[in-house]
């Protein structure tokens, strides 16, 4: 389990980021955030977008910054993790027809 983690620990800092392993490493990244800010319970904090404090208090940093991290959070796993999983299938896809196609 210790070098899986360290495995993955090398590959998020040191992988190359354009290559399809790389681009499924970092969609699965922001649906595990996510998903663990769903069990948290922090969706009740993007109510300040109707312009309503998750705390009664207006003035609360903690719960601003709670709500701009979920809602980075969601809008990345709607719109940037399938975007990912598809570019790193359609990536995938053309380096192996490219190398079929030199060999």
């Amino acid at each position: 389990m210790k070098k899986t983690l360290s495995k993955l620990g090398r590959l998020f800092i040191r992988g190359r980021i354009f290559t399809p392993q790389g681009f499924i490493f970092r969609a699965v990244l922001i649906v595990i955030f996510f998903l663990l800010m769903e069990v948290l319970g922090l969706r009740r904090y993007a109510m300040i977008l109707s312009g309503t404090s998750p705390t009664a208090n207006a003035q609360d940093m903690v719960a601003i910054v709670i709500a701009c991290l979920y809602i980075v959070f969601y809008m990345a796993f709607i719109f940037l993790a399938p975007i990912l999983f598809m570019a790193s299938g359609f990536f995938y896809l053309f380096t192996r027809k490219t190398e079929k196609s030199h060999k």
